[in-house]
């Protein structure tokens, strides 16, 4: 019963694993539960990791839970979207860690940022330990000055 209060992430890996173990042998009943917990971290880490939202000039792209390197085309498509002359907002205050490929994704959109007249700035992760490799202004961490109000104000409570 722990299983099912754990949800049916953990619940099914595990009873799947016990019906293979009881109908084939020990190492192939673990080899398919192995194989069917592997779906579910894989469906979960496909699901969408980046938020856009957009008000007037003003865009906030959130990550959602850490960014893998499975979320790059997610990050690009976010920052695609973004307009011309528009204040964007990076925040990664839900992450403790971001692969350096979005780093680089990131740091490339920064680059171009100005020849579009996109001001950037960043919202850093609590642990601190991505914000000093992106080039933006950090505007605070654990939403020190985003939820103090603010031109960013009105996005931080419609993007959750």
């Amino acid at each position: 019963m722990a299983r099912w209060k754990q949800g049916y992430t953990q619940f099914i890996p595990f009873v799947v694993t016990v019906v293979a173990i009881l109908f084939t042998d020990l190492l192939i009943g673990i080899g398919i539960g192995l194989v069917v917990g592997f779906g579910f971290v894989i469906a979960r880490n496909f699901r969408t990791a980046i938020s856009y939202v957009e008000r007037e000039d003003m865009v906030m792209v959130r990550a959602r839970r850490d960014l893998y390197f499975i979320h790059k085309p997610q990050l690009q498509e976010a920052l695609l979207r973004v307009p011309e002359g528009a204040e964007l907002i990076i925040d990664l205050s839900s992450t403790s860690f971001v692969d350096l490929d979005n780093v680089d994704i990131i740091n490339g959109f920064i680059k171009g940022a100005p020849f579009r007249g996109i001001k950037v700035r960043l919202k850093g992760d609590p642990a601190g330990r991505t914000a000093p490799l992106i080039n933006a202004p950090l505007i605070g961490v654990m939403g020190s000055s985003i939820r103090a109000g603010g031109p960013a104000a009105a996005l931080e409570g419609s993007a959750a």
